[in-house]
């Protein structure tokens, strides 16, 4: 993606010098990313966290180099649209919908795909599962039937075995351009557990209207 900038920059003296700083230090940032990798299975965990922050930060770079220049990047300042037509509908078992999960109907939206919104219509009702939406799944919409009346739930806590904070989220969202409305997300493990996420953004232009619950985001936009 640098490398498109770069080659679009032409009498664009700052994009081209901003391009060029991401294609060096996002080198620097995934030879740290290798070391951290060939780290994992000798077990040396403290090198590992050393030289991956050493890999954010050659990114953060990367981020500031573009943000600086002011010319690369529309942020994201609408809402949720109305009017969406949804493309596949979850409901409970015996609904008549096209799924009863709404992990299945993420499975089946495309992939890679920045031209149009793939919506999901997740109907009235509790679903006991968690959702994630991969890197490839781009512009998903979720929209449910109102705060409290279409609820997705979970209760993954650090204090399960095998289960870190990140992984802790009822629904965890990669692909960018994610969109939520009229949903209520929410971790159940309590308070006499360790950390439990109920929404996580590692996304990019990421919407959220009349959702609730505890969020970890990053780059989006929350709307109540």
């Amino acid at each position: 993606m640098v490398k498109n900038i770069l080659d679009a920059s032409t009498g664009n003296l700052n994009r081209t010098n901003a391009a060029k700083v991401c294609i060096e230090v996002l080198r620097y940032s995934e030879y740290r990313l290798n070391l951290t990798a060939d780290a994992f299975p000798r077990g040396v965990i403290k090198h590992a966290r050393a030289w991956m922050s050493g890999a954010m930060v050659y990114q953060y770079d990367c981020w500031s180099a573009l943000n600086a220049d002011g010319s690369s990047r529309q942020d994201f300042n609408g809402g949720v649209p109305t009017g969406m037509k949804p493309n596949v509908t979850v409901c409970k078992a015996g609904g008549g919908c096209d799924y009863e999960t709404v992990q299945e109907a993420v499975n089946v939206a495309p992939e890679n795909d920045v031209t149009w919104r793939f919506v999901i219509w997740i109907k009235a009702g509790l679903y006991e599962e968690i959702v994630r939406v991969p890197l490839e799944k781009r512009n998903l919409v979720f929209l449910g039937d109102g705060m409290g009346k279409t609820v997705l739930t979970g209760s993954r806590n650090v204090g399960q075995l095998g289960v870190s904070t990140y992984d802790s989220a009822t629904v965890g969202v990669v692909g960018d351009g994610f969109m939520a409305s009229g949903i209520t997300i929410q971790n159940t493990a309590g308070p006499d557990t360790h950390q439990a996420v109920a929404f996580r953004s590692d996304s990019d232009l990421v919407g959220l209207q009349g959702l609730q619950e505890t969020e970890i985001t990053s780059n989006c936009l929350c709307k109540n």
